[in-house]
């Protein structure tokens, strides 16, 4: 284990480190996720989930070819971990003022709620995460997501009980 590995396992023991970095970047997907439409106002928009294990291993690492030009894992916070693999991807239509479900690898509940648009037609997305008995892991993180902007969030192990199998860093998309 390398000292940068015992200052992240310190760090995500606290619960309000956890909570403070949730949302650990929000950047532009830059071409990972390129669709030519713009935001419409009277359209559900369509989220874009990916699920990522992201661990430190020895020497430089490997990130999964399926999500190689995501720039931002290269990029800190992000690059923390060296080694990133594709767990999962799906798509899933976000209904104004109804919550979308979607139940992550290691059991938690993501909920995604689109809101409205705002005036620079950007969606406000409600974004929740809870543990599968119903308690909030991430209580209400309200985003003004742009369409084909990539929001990362992690600051959750894949398995709480054994943090040496790595982060779950999520990234959602949300596109008209």
């Amino acid at each position: 284990m390398s000292a940068g590995d015992s200052v992240l396992k310190r760090l995500f023991k606290r619960r309000k480190f956890l909570q403070a970095t949730a949302l650990m970047a929000m950047v532009v997907a830059g071409g990972w996720l390129a669709f030519p439409k713009t935001a419409n106002a009277d359209a559900d928009p369509q989220a874009d989930i990916i699920e990522l294990q992201g661990t430190t291993t020895p020497g430089a690492g490997s990130i999964d070819p399926r999500v190689a030009n995501v720039a931002q894992l290269k990029k800190p916070p992000l690059s923390a971990y060296n080694t990133y693999k594709l767990l999962n991807r799906a798509t899933f239509p976000v209904k104004k003022g109804v919550p979308s479900s979607y139940t992550l690898k290691n059991g938690r509940i993501l909920q995604l709620t689109f809101e409205d648009m705002s005036k620079d037609n950007r969606y406000r997305v409600l974004t929740t995460i809870s543990e599968p008995n119903g308690k909030d892991f991430l209580s209400r993180l309200e985003v003004l997501h742009g369409a084909n902007e990539l929001l990362a969030v992690a600051g959750q192990w894949l398995d709480p009980k054994h943090h040496d199998k790595g982060a779950l860093v999520l990234g959602i998309t949300i596109h008209p």
